[in-house]
């Protein structure tokens, strides 16, 4: 790999689309004269899209199309073929999607005398899969390891899954819904967990999970650890045509939101915000603020346990900006909450057991050890 050679195309190798009614594929590769490729953290599913120009092919001894046809009248691409797919960039490397690809959609077909033009967007085999499937049952404990078993064994992921440990069971029932919206939801419950020094395992930073699909295979990642772990690469935007030193790649389109709206952040309680959470097991609430420590004085049990100051928060979590929004902005717009929230907790909604008695006891006992685990928490922070 030549480090300083400057950006090129790349070539792709194999672009083959298999008929969903007989064995016969179609090699596209020299028809393609576009393709991108995405992924993103905050979707749960790889796509693709392809620009296609072809003058038509010619039917084999093998099957498919008579007479000169284009692939999408000839194979024909009606929606759900699998696509085998492999790019070769300039240095060598390839990219290849061991599932394949499937058509989600065939767009924009302007078909003329000479020549043929369309797009065809790709998704994964699971993207369909999860329009099809819903979580059903009951799961109890590690919210990690609850979400391997609705990958593998409702939607039947095959590829890799990587998962970082969760701290704090969560017991649920899936009623109905998908497996994506399921383990979606359960990524902002989720907390990562730290190893304490007699082996044991405690809570290990700020909730807040991801989970999204590369081309490796899903995983579902802490934040915190993401921001602490070590980079996998490096990628310089930069207006020359040479890959510097130490970089891996070169990002060719970089857009960067910059817009500032103080009114929208103010009514979204960004800058200053009271929560007040009602829990109907125990049958009192407790009121939170932020960044700000003090409690108003309001009637009624208020469960208050130590709540770190702004500086303290900063200090112990994980960000990705080198200056936090709160300092960039006059005091007088943090002086008091902007928004005020409730929430009702679901302690006590979902005990484990099997029969009455045994849930009143797990429930109880499951009480005590989330209670103790988040004392422990705002004493460290």
């Amino acid at each position: 790999m030549t480090q300083n050679a400057p950006e090129s195309a790349g070539n792709i190798v194999k672009f083959q689309i298999s008929s969903n009614f007989t064995d016969y594929a179609v090699e596209l590769s020299a028809g393609v004269v576009d393709f991108r490729y995405y992924e993103n953290v905050l979707t749960n599913s790889v796509t693709a899209t392809a620009t296609c120009v072809e003058t038509g092919y010619q039917a084999d001894d093998k099957g498919g199309a008579a007479g000169k046809q284009s692939t999408v009248d000839g194979l024909p691409i009606r929606g759900g073929e699998r696509t085998d797919i492999t790019i070769e960039d300039a240095y060598g490397g390839q990219l290849t999607f061991e599932e394949g690809l499937y058509v989600n959609r065939l767009r924009d077909v302007d078909a003329g005398t000479s020549k043929d033009v369309y797009f065809i967007d790709f998704a994964s085999r699971e993207f369909f899969a999860n329009e099809q499937t819903r979580v059903v049952k009951k799961y109890e404990g590690n919210i990690g390891d609850n979400v391997e078993k609705i990958l593998k064994d409702v939607l039947k992921v095959t590829s890799d899954i990587e998962i970082d440990n969760t701290a704090v069971p969560y017991n649920f029932i899936g009623n109905d819904r998908k497996p994506f919206y399921i383990c979606t939801w359960l990524a902002s419950k989720s907390i990562p967990d730290a190893a304490t020094e007699d082996g044991k395992s405690e809570i290990g930073g700020a909730a807040g999970y991801l989970f999204f699909q590369t081309r490796d295979g899903y995983h579902f990642r802490s934040i915190d650890k993401i921001f602490t772990g070590e980079p996998k690469k490096k990628f310089i935007f930069n207006n020359s045509t040479q890959l510097p030193e130490g970089y891996d790649a070169k990002i060719l389109t970089c857009d960067i939101d910059s817009d500032v709206d103080v009114g929208k952040n103010l009514m979204m309680g960004m800058y200053n915000n009271r929560s007040i959470f009602f829990d109907p097991l125990a049958f009192n609430y407790e009121v939170r603020s932020f960044p700000k420590a003090e409690v108003p004085q309001v009637e009624g049990d208020i469960v208050v346990d130590e709540i770190p100051t702004e500086d303290e928060y900063l200090e112990k979590t994980q960000n990705a900006a080198e200056e936090p929004v709160g300092k960039l902005i006059p005091d007088e717009f943090r002086q008091s909450p902007t928004r005020f929230m409730s929430f009702i907790t679901d302690n006590g909604v979902m005990p484990s057991g099997i029969d009455s008695q045994e849930q009143l006891n797990t429930g109880v006992v499951r009480k005590q050890k989330i209670i103790l685990m988040l004392k422990k928490l705002c004493h460290n922070l």
